[in-house]
């Protein structure tokens, strides 16, 4: 006879790993705020075209706009519904993506500039995030990916960030450090 308490045992001592990871399918219609780490790339593409990438920070702030209670499901890149792999944030508060990589043109256009953008009044660089909600066109162009981009924050989306505005700085702070090779306490970058 075989004692299979140990295997239930080592069964508990551990997740299965997952393939998946969180995507911009995960944050439609989502209120995010998103800051560049400095890293940024390209990769090849469907066809040999190339595409950039952005690496950045990206905390989700609020869950799905204009849904009525969490149902824990987003339509992937083929349509299907699947489980959703960013938690809701009125459960679990605001979800932290590091190291999230941005491909979409729409997105990755305003970020790039944030890359080497300066300061007018201080000509330091701006560590402090991009606020808005990701939202997807339908293409205009039979056949080609619907267009993906960042709308600005409403009046309403406000309070929500001043909701987590301690967070927003801590993390402004934690990448102004990163990025400048150092560490610092200075939190005015927030606005």
């Amino acid at each position: 006879m075989t004692d299979n308490t140990n295997a239930t045992e080592d069964l508990e001592l551990y997740d299965d790993a997952k393939a998946e990871f969180p995507s911009k399918y995960d944050l439609k219609d989502r209120l995010v705020a998103i800051w560049v780490t400095g890293k940024e790339g390209s990769r090849a593409g469907q066809e040999g075209k190339t595409y950039p990438w952005i690496e950045t920070i990206t905390l989700v702030l609020d869950d799905p706009e204009g849904k009525t209670g969490w149902d824990g499901m987003v339509k992937n890149e083929h349509g299907d519904m699947v489980e959703t792999l960013v938690p809701p944030v009125e459960d679990e508060g605001p979800a932290r993506l590091d190291n999230f990589q941005w491909s979409a043109t729409g997105i990755v256009t305003r970020l790039q500039p944030r890359l080497k953008l300066k300061d007018k009044k201080t000509d330091a660089p701006i560590y402090r995030p991009m606020i808005g909600r990701i939202n997807e066109r339908r293409s205009t162009v039979r056949g080609r990916n619907n267009p993906w981009s960042i709308a600005e924050k409403t009046p309403e989306d406000l309070a929500t960030i001043q909701k987590y505005a301690d967070k927003i700085r801590a993390i402004t702070a934690e990448v102004k450090a990163t990025r400048e090779g150092g560490s610092t306490s200075d939190t005015n970058d927030f606005e």
